[in-house]
């Protein structure tokens, strides 16, 4: 060794002041050992084992801090670092992923038992490629959010619970004041939100009859202190609806509220009045049919919005029912002769449109229809316009975006900024109505969220516009100056512990929430199965204490 060790001077010279020169042995030549293990020396040799180099002491200490960042702890010392914080690693995880939950888990403890913490829970639980849509209904019935540029805005509720009232002895539900299922909302001229309202679908306990429901202007609950007013509901106290898929107002005055019921025959057995309604503000005291569904010549109505220009009901239908083998017809059924009547019903074929969901009117008086496109096939949606001065000619706003920039699945609800820039409240399923075997295995399976789209961008642009976590099952969206107002549908389970069986109807209990699991069909049976279980036992672990869960999923 022709190496002296530097440790030599914190020895006294006595003890190294006559020593050989090297090589020679020597007290330098012997603590180098002790300097290349302790310090390093590079001096060309290697200290290794088991097939691997050794750093010196002084270095592994130095770096002994990346040990407990679980971002660039060595992948041995992960499983150490997760007990620290109480975690065990599912084997189907991979590396990265394990990383994320460790270094969220402290944070996301912090909101424990609190919706927002479980939903980050599950989201970094659940994180991969192709995870799971965990969708948590904690009774959340119309929501609103603030979109800003350039960041996902958070989405809040504006109506969740019920009045509920308890039997005194069994403490189970008798009476529910209330909407339970929202499937569709307008605005009024006063800024009033009108909401139509399914109830409980039959048989349940207990029973919510369907309904429209009238929510003051929601920009006065911010403004003065207390609580804010509970919604009423509208029309007679004999009002014999069951499913009032679409409202709107027009611009009289006094003003009117127009209500279309039509309850498909598929999971709700048909029935109610299947009407279009009238009904006079400011107390709207009765609903004065103005044509039946037979008159209006509807199928499958979706969506209904008011032509002021024209003084018309613009009303889109499907054409046909989604659950049988018959393709879509799609039309747009103008009805005149408001609000007096008699009226006239004008149907126009809207060729082109595959899966129409959602309508606006454009300041020139063209229409722009979502359309989820063909249900068999993953492809993105796409908005369409409807020329209605040129034959009612289809033509594609959002063909020009190139592949992967459309994260459009199910655009239930559009709202318009102006006649470039929208907003769309996507589902985020498809095919949108199960009809397989398995409802909760589709070709996509994505969180619910609102989106914007900008038609002036060369090509157009559609960006996520809101936080995912918040959304079930939206299926109404309308703009209030610069706040978007979400109605969500929500879902409920069918309870077999009963004889017959009973709807499970959360949204009508206390302390109940849902979770709804959908995976994509690229999932393998063996991994829904483990992931249900990691939803499962997160649910139990990170869910208020005093609450019930129902889960929905594969």
């Amino acid at each position: 060794m022709s190496q002296v060790s530097s440790y030599l001077r914190y020895l006294p010279p006595v003890l190294w002041r006559d020593e050989p020169p090297p090589p020679a042995f020597s007290l330098g030549a012997a603590l180098c050992v002790f300097e290349k293990i302790l310090t390093g020396i590079d001096d060309g040799v290697v200290v290794s084992h088991g097939g691997h180099a050794h750093d010196a002491i002084q270095t592994v200490i130095a770096r002994a801090f990346r040990l407990f960042d679980p971002w660039t702890t060595p992948p041995q010392f992960l499983d150490w670092l997760a007990s620290w914080v109480g975690l065990t690693f599912p084997d189907l995880w991979d590396e990265y992923q394990r990383r994320k939950v460790v270094a969220e888990a402290v944070r996301i403890y912090r909101q424990r038992g609190l919706k927002a913490g479980l939903n980050q829970f599950l989201d970094v639980y659940t994180v991969a490629d192709h995870r799971p849509r965990i969708a948590i209904d904690d009774c959340c019935k119309v929501l609103f959010t603030r979109p800003q540029p350039n960041r996902f805005a958070p989405i809040y509720a504006l109506l969740s619970q019920n009045e509920v009232t308890l039997d005194p002895v069994k403490g189970v539900p008798t009476k529910v004041t209330g909407m339970i299922a929202p499937i569709c909302l307008g605005r009024g001229p006063d800024g009033s939100l009108f909401v139509g309202d399914e109830g409980t679908p039959e048989p349940s306990t207990p029973t919510v009859p369907a309904g429209v429901w009238q929510l003051p202007p929601p920009e006065n609950f911010f403004r003065f202190p207390g609580a804010p007013p509970a919604p009423a509901r509208v029309g007679p106290p004999v009002w014999p609806l069951a499913f009032p898929v679409a409202v709107a107002t027009d611009g009289a005055s006094p003003w009117n509220l127009y209500v279309l019921d039509y309850p498909p025959a598929q999971g709700l057995g048909g029935g109610g009045s299947q009407a279009l309604y009238q009904l006079g503000s400011p107390s709207f005291p009765a609903a004065a049919p103005l044509a039946t569904v037979a008159k209006l010549g509807l199928v499958w109505p979706v969506d209904m919005v008011f032509d002021a220009p024209n003084n018309a009901l613009l009303i889109l239908d499907r054409g046909a029912d989604p659950y049988s083998a018959s393709p879509p017809q799609p039309k747009v059924i103008v009805v005149t002769g408001l609000p007096a009547g008699p009226v006239t019903v004008t149907p126009h074929a809207i060729n082109g449109v595959l899966e129409p969901l959602a309508l606006v009117i454009l300041s020139g008086g063209n229409l722009v229809v979502t359309d989820a496109r063909d249900q068999t096939f993953v492809g993105p949606a796409d908005l369409m316009l409807v020329d209605r001065a040129n034959a009612w000619a289809v033509s594609s706003l959002l063909g020009a975006v190139a592949a992967g920039q459309n994260p459009l699945v199910a655009p239930t609800a559009l709202a318009r900024l102006d006649d470039a820039h929208f907003y769309v409240v996507d589902v985020g399923l498809k095919a949108l109505r199960a009809t397989a075997a398995n409802p909760y295995v589709r070709l996509i399976a994505n969180p619910a969220t609102v989106y914007r789209i900008d038609l002036g961008a060369a090509p157009p642009s559609v960006v996520r516009a809101a936080e995912f976590g918040q959304l079930v099952f939206p299926t109404g969206m309308v703009l209030g100056g610069d706040t978007l107002y979400i109605a969500d549908q929500g879902d409920y389970a069918l309870d077999e512990t009963f004889s017959p069986a009973l709807y499970r109807v959360w949204r009508a209990r206390v302390n109940e929430f849902g979770v709804l699991v959908h995976f994509a069909d690229t999932r393998t049976l063996a991994q829904r199965r483990r992931i249900l279980e990691d939803v499962r036992e997160i649910i139990d672990q990170e869910r208020p204490a005093h609450t019930y869960w129902t889960m929905l999923g594969p």
